[in-house]
């Protein structure tokens, strides 16, 4: 198996959500998991938000 770069690595980290957040969060994993036909985590769904939003702020540094 090949070794993932360091920058796709993924570490732990623990934080506090909003209880709305974390309902949503919990629903969407859901929501796309059945629609996808595999799993799809919680961190998948953080992973993504923030890779959008770190290449919103990206674009708007360019």
């Amino acid at each position: 198996m090949a070794n993932k770069s360091d920058a796709e690595t993924r570490l732990n980290k623990t934080f506090r959500l909003r209880e709305s957040y974390f309902m949503r969060l919990k629903e969407e994993a859901l929501v796309q998991t059945r629609d996808k036909g595999s799993r799809v985590s919680e961190s998948d769904i953080i992973d993504e938000a923030l890779s959008d939003y770190w290449a919103k702020l990206d674009r708007k540094k360019s």
